[in-house]
């Protein structure tokens, strides 16, 4: 009777052992997955102003880009403007020319029309 007390005795003490054990590997595993959270911890905020930044640099090209668009947008109504005064440009100065050419020849003709009125009353 008592060997079997004493074998209920150890077996009990095994358990309590074996619970104790795990109790301690728990326990471990939780100081552990304390000290994660803390490295995660310190890692974010050490991430925390690069990411800042990073988003303050987004804003700032998505600004940019509105900006440039309406830049754009500007100097294509002014490149528009500018073809159209230069085709103005181009056809006052080709009348001008016209008007030139026309008068000149008119001219002429009219110097050639006297020559020939002076030549023939010298003639005559």
């Amino acid at each position: 009777m008592q060997s079997s007390r004493t074998g209920q005795t150890r077996a009990i003490l095994n358990t309590v052992q074996d619970r104790y054990n795990t109790l301690q590997q728990i326990e471990q595993q939780m100081i552990e997955l304390a000290q994660l959270f803390q490295d995660i911890d310190a890692l974010i905020l050490q991430q925390d102003f690069p990411v800042t930044q990073i988003e303050q640099k987004g804003e700032e090209a998505v600004q940019n880009l509105s900006k440039g668009n309406d830049e754009i947008a500007a100097a294509v109504t002014t490149a528009r403007k500018t073809r159209r005064k230069k085709w103005i440009c181009f056809g006052i100065v080709f009348t001008i020319i016209v008007v030139v050419v026309v008068v000149a020849v008119a001219y002429i003709m009219i110097n050639k029309a006297k020559g020939n009125d002076m030549s023939k009353r010298t003639v005559e």
